[in-house]
């Protein structure tokens, strides 16, 4: 709590917070969206089913080795595992090949910086060795199924496995920076999905392939699961052609398809002035000379705070001051999380003046832009460098509020307002108290999504919400410990 009091900062959390949701709450939270997006993202379907099928064929191996090797060519136990040295040879020639991978992809982001310098390459710049690799695992499991006979050397089975292992890893490898790239933010649920049902379905298979093996043989075997391995093979193919638009009409992947990070992202306020001019800064608890640039990567979260703890928020110079005054604090936190920062431009040494509403950057991380929500408003104040005055032109604006907004242009019931919510808490003084949605399955720690008010009780323990918009609340108590 001190730290959080002191930084400004929400995200500072300890254990034991995290842990006041009951364990099953934590594990739906840990749960439900890595199911959720395997049954309704067709790019992890596919994919997961693409990798599941590759190691089925990896782990019946296992069990098939044993009827190739043994049985077909008469290996002794110690010879038969000593086979596998072809995959693990097959696995290594793809991995020396792995920085060129890295160069291709190198060259997509250098022609994307070309077009945007703040651009990336697209996420199927990723699926060029998973095109490669896609054709040789049923290459060489038809190879291995018909050429693993007694009347062939065993070098010609043995030669499919080095294939074999060469296009796993190509594959493997390729389909996880794909998937990353894909969804970034929800990049572990992705890759979850994949890994869940891949070893799942895999695993089982080693039981399973033991009587396929004795009923139909090898061959047999083996050329369902190259012809198994054949339907799939397009589905690098089809993403690398068609990925772009499977993406935008993706509920998680089209958070990426433009460079956000969600629908909401992160939006700014942003004034860059000159730092010969505004050479100060004023937040909450500070005042004075602003860092220099060499110091900001260390510094600049000293200069941060968030809209509920803030009057007015500003730098200024000898004769002339920029201030965001905000009269309300309602709409202020939660999903949107709302904050302001003194910041410099990394290539100029501006002084930057920061108001953001970010989404993923703090806090939870789904987040639907709320319709007709109004999110500040803010003034920005020009004077003449005077702190008195910008705090006389906050207390001013205070008593201005609420404004008054085109009804058609903002959410229903905006200027429907009681004069003020007011109560004693029994915890300690400084307590936090908000008003808002009922969210009580949530961690600790996400407490203040969809919360419109907030407010620091007083050394009475007494609170007081002034112009609350008529509606159902449900308020939450956070105590200072």
């Amino acid at each position: 709590m001190h730290l959080r009091r002191v930084t400004g900062d929400d995200r500072y959390r300890t254990q034991i917070e995290f842990r006041q949701a009951s364990l099953s709450a934590r594990l739906m939270l840990a749960m439900y969206r890595p199911v959720v997006m395997l049954v309704q993202e067709s790019i992890i379907f596919l994919f997961s089913l693409y990798l599941t099928v590759a190691y089925i064929i990896i782990f019946t191996s296992f069990t098939g080795y044993e009827f190739m090797y043994k049985d077909i060519y008469d290996f002794s136990q110690g010879e038969t595992a000593l086979c596998f040295l072809g995959l693990a040879i097959g696995l290594l020639c793809c991995a020396f090949l792995i920085p060129h991978n890295a160069k291709l992809h190198a060259r997509d982001v250098s022609r994307a910086k070309t077009v945007d310098p703040h651009g990336k390459a697209p996420p199927e710049s990723r699926l060029y060795w998973a095109m490669i690799g896609a054709p040789t695992l049923p290459t060489s499991m038809f190879w291995m199924a018909w050429t693993a006979r007694s009347d062939i050397s065993f070098w010609s089975p043995l030669s499919a496995s080095v294939v074999t292992g060469f296009g796993m890893l190509c594959v493997f490898t390729t389909c996880y920076q794909y998937l990353i790239d894909t969804y970034e933010a929800y990049a572990a649920s992705a890759l979850s999905c994949l890994t869940l049902m891949r070893y799942l379905v895999s695993g089982a298979m080693i039981e399973v392939s033991i009587p396929f093996y004795k009923n139909l043989g090898v061959p047999h075997t083996l050329t369902i699961l190259g012809c198994i391995n054949a339907v799939l093979v397009p589905v690098p193919y089809v993403s690398y052609r068609y990925g772009p638009w499977i993406r935008k009409r993706s509920k998680y992947g089209k958070m990426f398809a433009s460079g956000l990070l969600s629908p909401l992202g992160e939006r700014r306020n942003l004034s860059q002035l000159d730092n010969t001019i505004f050479t100060h800064g004023h937040r909450t608890s500070s005042q004075g000379a602003l860092p220099e640039l060499s110091e900001y990567p260390v510094l600049e979260y000293d200069w941060c705070d968030l809209i509920n703890l803030v009057k007015f928020w500003g730098v200024y110079g000898d004769s002339i001051g920029c201030s965001y005054i905000h009269p309300s604090k309602e709409c202020i936190n939660g999903d949107h999380q709302e904050g302001v920062m003194v910041h410099r431009e990394s290539n100029t040494g501006d002084t930057v003046l920061l108001n953001m509403i970010h989404g993923l950057h703090v806090l939870t991380d789904e987040h639907e832009l709320s319709k007709g929500r109004i999110w500040g408003p803010w003034l920005q104040y020009l004077n003449d460098g005077s702190l008195g005055d910008a705090y006389a032109k906050y207390d001013k604006e205070v008593e201005s509020w609420p404004y008054s907004f085109p009804s058609s242009d903002i959410e229903p019931g905006y200027h429907q307002r009681i004069s003020s919510v007011q109560g004693v808490i029994t915890s300690s003084d400084g307590a936090s108290v908000l008003l808002g949605d009922n969210q009580s399955n949530q961690l600790s720690a996400e407490h203040g999504a969809n919360y419109y008010y907030h407010i620091i009780s007083d050394g009475d323990r007494r609170f007081v919400f002034e112009n609350v918009r008529r509606t159902t609340y449900a308020p939450l108590c956070l105590g200072k410990q």
